[in-house]
């Protein structure tokens, strides 16, 4: 296994922990605190944070990444916001959190719109948390010390921000 694979296992996993969680939480906000509540709450978490976070590790930030890349930031947010749409979708309408559980599948809307909802918004959190953490934090250029470009004539680091 090569580190760049093994880093995105790493960060997938990190990813599932982090949206079983906040499935988990979010039954628990509602009051619904019963062990099948909590399975539904926790199967959520876990399939939408699978397909959303393999789909962006290991597809658009894989074979997709160049194309998505020359989109202008609007049409890049816009195919991204439809694939995280499509995969919720999915997810939502299969109701497997209520199947796995045992439990009556809701055909509700405020349901099914609270559910998109909330899947919507945790998703959107972890692509924020997600790009924080492969950003490699504060980049400055600054050319190496002893070269003869322009740049070697500023100052090194930290006098540069005293």
């Amino acid at each position: 296994m090569n580190a760049r694979l093994e880093k995105k296992l790493r960060l997938l996993a990190v990813i599932i922990a982090a949206g079983t969680i906040a499935g988990l939480a979010v039954e628990f906000a509602q009051g619904r605190t019963s062990v099948s509540s909590m399975v539904v709450g926790f199967t959520y978490g876990l399939l939408m944070c699978i397909a959303i976070g393999g789909v962006e590790l290991f597809v658009l930030g894989g074979p997709m990444r160049i194309w998505l890349g020359d989109l202008s930031f609007t049409a890049n947010l816009i195919v991204r916001s439809a694939i995280y749409a499509a995969i919720i979708m999915v997810i939502q309408l299969s109701q497997s959190g209520e199947v796995i559980a045992g439990l009556p599948r809701e055909t509700s809307s405020q349901n099914f719109w609270f559910g998109f909802i909330y899947s919507a918004v945790i998703a959107s959190a972890q692509r924020r948390r997600f790009r924080f953490a492969t950003s490699g934090g504060c980049r400055f250029a600054a050319a190496p010390m002893g070269s003869t470009s322009s740049a070697s004539t500023r100052l090194p680091w930290p006098e540069r921000f005293t």
